[in-house]
């Protein structure tokens, strides 16, 4: 049943494709060829997907043709017959990808005398902040971070986005935002003197505040912005003065005078800025000041990424000075690997010679590659590194990952080669549905993973929406792109390659995939699965069709829904 899904059980691994990638020439050879083709008119109009009214100066472009559109929307250009993307953009209007991207791209069929196209954007939206100080004093050149969460193979993540700062009048704005992710925004913490007061001074300053909630991180994205298309969000924003305490904090090992750069963080993983800029006395000591709170301070050292020390301490300012902090920086401690090639299927079913392992196949080496997720959503930013051959060992099937991090991470997995991860386990704990525990000096329990290659496929025909053309009719020429996702129901670690625009109506491509229960899911538009939310995976299980892969066999199944998130018209709230 879907309510037992745990989030790690539905960590989304692999894209499908529903036929053959629309591709745009890659060589100049190609392009060339191209340009010799036959070319023809390709019009229409540009128009605001809410209020459906023309949209004058978007750039629309395809197969190096760039057009603006004139004042009623309407553009042309001289396109070859085939398939052909045709791109959209303008400022104040939001592309179609999830990650931000400026284009919204439309898939479109050209023939000869084909009938006007009739493209949409979206309009983008806002956020403006009115800032207040307590002190009454003019809010001027305050420094903000816009968040948004982004969606990691199925775990949330917020991630910055932007910078802005306050105007004369106090007033910092955020444009063009993507109104299908949700947003945060904090203040940088400022003081009237960042660097050490004088003994018995006591130094005031503007906390780091978030909202929505004025209060810190978790509150904010507790409850984040949810914008829709053509909001223009405000927020009031009161920041009030405190007393910033000093806090010193030494790095064992460092020369007299030399302090290593010391980098301070909210425990959130915000970072504090110019006030967290190491100041360093004649001992080697980094001192600044810092208002209540809860903190982390953490120092890299050495040169050679795979010869580095690695110090954090954790601390909490409240309401007097912090000192005899002690950053020790240890040497980086390679975690060891084991990896066991299961290898069952032959190079028939597989289309690759996959049982004999020698190291060497595609220079793939370990034939894996690991990285790491905060698991606690935190913005410390994604943490990878190469696998290499434990020195010294005769057994090929030995590595060791150096990786000079501490804390709770998701481990992601990307395979290169006709294979997949069966298992992956660190002292007895299965890190397909749970953290990896990595302590002082990049210190974990050894990782065994387990790779398998007897794949199957999954085939799949997407149904015409009732708008779309039919067969038919060939002069109808847009062609509504579909994105089609798997997602396991068994715990995984592999990473989710990028989607793949098709149209309904094609026969599959079979997609190769572990053997096991998924639900395959069709969209209208690119999709970023929050996976630990119970509302998404209910959504999935309504939506999605459930399929069984089997090893060496290869399933069908035809899509005959397909998700839409299109904006409902509101003129109201919708501007050109």
């Amino acid at each position: 049943m879907i309510g037992c899904w745990s989030p790690r059980q539905l960590l989304l691994v692999a894209t499908l494709a529903c036929a053959p990638a629309f591709s745009i020439p890659l060589c100049a050879a190609q392009n060339q060829i191209q340009y010799q083709q036959a070319t023809y008119p390709v019009g229409g109009i540009v128009e605001n997907s809410l209020t459906h009214q023309p949209i004058a100066r978007v750039l629309v472009g395809s197969i190096g043709n760039d057009v603006l559109t004139d004042s009623e929307g309407r553009f042309e250009l001289q396109l070859p017959v085939g398939t052909a993307q045709i791109r959209l953009r303008r400022p104040g209007y939001a592309g179609q990808q999830p990650f931000g991207l400026p284009d919204a791209v439309q898939m479109v069929k050209i023939v000869p005398g084909m009938s006007p196209l009739t493209l949409y954007l979206t309009p983008a939206a806002s956020i403006a902040a009115r800032v207040e100080l307590s002190t009454g004093d003019e809010p001027d050149g305050i420094h903000f971070t816009l968040y948004q969460k982004r969606v990691v193979d199925g775990h949330g993540q917020w991630v910055p986005s932007n910078t802005a700062s306050t105007d004369s009048q106090g007033l910092v704005r955020f444009l063009s935002l993507n109104p299908s992710v949700p947003y945060a925004i904090c203040s940088e913490a400022s003081s009237d003197q960042p660097g050490p007061a004088a003994p018995g001074i006591i130094v005031y300053g503007y906390p780091a505040t978030c909202f929505p909630g004025g209060a810190d991180f978790a509150t904010a994205i507790a409850s984040p912005l949810a914008l829709q298309p053509g909001q223009q969000a405000e927020l009031d924003v009161d920041l009030t003065r405190q007393p910033f305490y000093p806090v010193s904090i030494s790095v064992a090992g460092s020369a007299q005078g030399r302090a290593p750069f010391v980098q301070v963080h909210s425990q959130a993983g915000l970072p504090l800025g110019f006030i967290a800029a190491p100041r360093s006395s004649a001992n080697g000591t980094t001192n600044l000041n810092l208002p209540n709170g809860s903190y982390y301070a953490d120092v890299r050292t050495g040169n050679d990424p795979n010869a580095q020390r690695y110090g954090r301490v954790d601390f909490t300012v409240a309401g007097g000075p912090v000192a005899g902090l002690s950053l020790v920086p240890l040497p980086e401690t390679p975690i060891p690997v084991q990896i066991e090639r299961d290898f069952t299927a032959d190079s028939n079913q597989q289309g690759a010679s996959a049982i004999e392992w020698d190291g060497e196949l595609n220079g793939a080496g370990s034939g894996v590659n690991l990285s790491l997720v905060p698991a606690d959503g935190s913005t410390g930013g994604n943490f990878g590194g190469n696998l290499l051959p434990a020195p010294g060992s005769a057994n090929g099937d030995l590595y060791q990952w150096h990786i000079a991090v501490q804390g709770h991470f998701w481990v992601h997995v990307d395979v290169m080669g006709p294979w997949y991860i069966s298992s992956i386990t660190s002292g007895g704990v299965d890190l397909a549905s749970q953290p990896l525990v990595i302590g002082p000096g990049g210190t974990a329990e050894p990782i065994q993973i387990t790779l398998r290659n007897d794949l199957g496929k999954l085939a799949c025909t997407l149904a015409l929406p009732p708008s779309s053309p039919t067969a038919a009719n060939s002069s109808v020429s847009e062609i509504n792109p579909v994105y089609v996702y798997a997602v396991p129901l068994f715990p995984t670690v592999m990473h989710m390659p990028q989607s793949t625009a098709q149209p309904p109506g094609q026969p599959s491509y079979p997609f190769s995939l572990p053997p096991g229960d998924y639900l395959v899911v069709a969209s209208s538009s690119p999709q970023e699965f929050d996976l630990d939310d119970p509302q998404e995976r209910s959504r999935l299980a309504a939506e999605g069709r459930r399929v069984t892969i089997q090893s060496g066999e290869t399933t069908t199944v035809q899509l005959d829904t397909v998700i839409t998130d299109a904006p409902q018209a509101n003129p109201a709230e919708a501007s050109q």
